[in-house]
């Protein structure tokens, strides 16, 4: 599976070593869309292989993730959102850098 690389062409960090606030929350908002428990979701889990049957219910989790982390998450960006672990790759580097819900990022 191909990485998701951030602004300065770097490889994003790994699950382990990316906050774990963001993890957290990552998998609070999956669970509760997937009636999955945290401990059975893992970073490489794809987001269309928990429940997806169509794109409105990847747009619906994509929906979730905005609200939790209170950002816009833009088409181009979200198409590129395929794991638990790029979309915790994502929020933290957005946190991380202040971007604006305007700021591209994959």
């Amino acid at each position: 599976m191909p990485h998701v690389a951030d602004p300065g062409g770097l490889d994003p960090p790994g699950w382990d070593d990316l906050p774990a606030s963001i993890r957290t929350r990552v998998l609070k908002v999956m669970s509760a869309w997937s009636g999955r428990p945290p401990e059975r979701l893992g970073p490489d889990l794809g987001i269309v292989q928990v429940d997806a049957e169509d794109s409105l219910d990847t747009v619906e989790l994509l929906l979730r993730f905005e609200e939790e982390f209170g950002l816009a998450i833009p088409d181009e960006d979200a198409e590129r959102i395929t794991t638990l672990e790029q979309a915790a790759q994502y929020f933290a580097a957005r946190a991380a850098e202040g971007r604006n819900d305007d700021a591209g990022w994959i």
